[in-house]
């Protein structure tokens, strides 16, 4: 998932809850977790779920 805190987007892993340094925008977010080998998967809500490279290596969840 990815939060909005204090005007700043932080990605967390679904999984385990390990995160990303805050950025600046949503899309800045969404580049550090590709930039960082994350893996985001569509649910049956419409929402993602994003599990960190060893989270995603395993499953996830």
């Amino acid at each position: 998932m990815i939060l909005k805190e204090y005007r700043k987007y932080t990605a967390y892993c679904d999984s385990c809850g390990d995160y990303l340094p805050p950025c600046d925008t949503w899309g800045e977010a969404i580049e550090a977790m590709r930039d960082e080998g994350w893996h985001s998967i569509p649910t049956r809500n419409d929402e993602w779920e994003n599990y960190c490279p060893h989270c995603g290596k395993t499953g996830g969840g």
